[in-house]
């Protein structure tokens, strides 16, 4: 997009309270490939003791889940409620050809080929609901409310449901939706086992070694640089040192700059 458009998009205030968290999660969402490890290391630096492929969203249900949490985050930050939610994603909940004879347009068209409850419209309602009811748990603070949704499940943040029953949230329109629905195992493993084989001193010693074939050694200098200014200012979050880069052996030489998701 062209600069005359973005500076015309309305952005939500709240949004920009949480510009580090939104960003990173659009990097788990976007960024999962070695060809972005320069952009990795500042913006993850304080994740070291988490594999770096690990933070990468790439099976269908680790990118389902983080989208629909992310959605969720935004749209509470955006100062919708779940009435308003529920009529923007009018539909999501129908199945056949029912919503295509009712509505022209719409979200609804999103993962209309899939039962509702895989849906990533639908599950961004149930996440949606579980962040308004944090929210209500911390007597309607929002920022509160959003911290308490973000650090549940040990830091993991809103996950998967293992059952999900539409009626509970409103939604459906036949009886299968008021018996619980599997959801979590249907939709896969949330990481491919490649993604799980380093330790996390391996994982991040790979980033540096990507980074700095990518940069070239002055380009990896300079970056390192920046990390440390920003810790030292006390802008960034946690300090970067420059570690010991070994060059491609026996356990890099082979390493696809893509990796397949088989």
């Amino acid at each position: 997009m062209i600069w005359s458009v973005l500076a015309e998009t309305a952005v939500a205030r709240g949004v920009m309270k949480h510009e580090r968290e939104i960003a990173a999660n659009t990097a788990r969402l976007s960024l999962g490939s070695p060809f972005f490890a320069s952009v990795w290391l500042p913006m993850h630096s304080s994740e070291a003791l988490v594999p770096w492929r690990v933070l990468w969203r790439m099976t269908d249900a680790s990118r389902v889940e983080a989208r629909a949490r992310h959605d969720s985050m935004v749209l509470a930050l955006s100062g919708l409620r779940t009435e308003d939610v529920i009529h923007v994603l009018d539909g999501c909940d129908i199945v056949g050809d029912e919503a295509e004879v009712r509505l022209s347009k719409g979200f609804w068209r999103v993962d209309k080929d899939k039962d509702p409850e895989l849906r990533h419209t639908v599950l961004t309602l149930v996440a949606f609901h579980d962040l308004e009811e944090k929210i209500r748990a911390c007597g309607g603070d929002r920022e509160k409310g959003i911290e308490a949704y973000l650090n549940q499940n040990k830091g993991e943040g809103w996950m998967l449901p293992e059952t999900l029953r539409l009626a509970d949230y409103g939604l459906g329109h036949d009886d299968r939706t008021k018996e619980p629905q599997p959801v979590a195992s249907r939709l896969g493993p949330r990481f491919y086992d490649w993604q799980l084989a380093q330790t996390p001193e391996e994982s991040w010693r790979e980033c540096h070694l990507h980074a700095r074939n990518l940069l070239g050694e002055e380009g990896y200098k300079k970056l390192l640089d920046e990390i440390e200014g920003k810790t030292r200012d006390g802008c960034g979050t946690s300090e970067s040192k420059p570690v010991e880069i070994r060059e491609p052996g026996a356990d890099y030489q082979d390493l696809p700059l893509f990796r397949s998701k088989t």
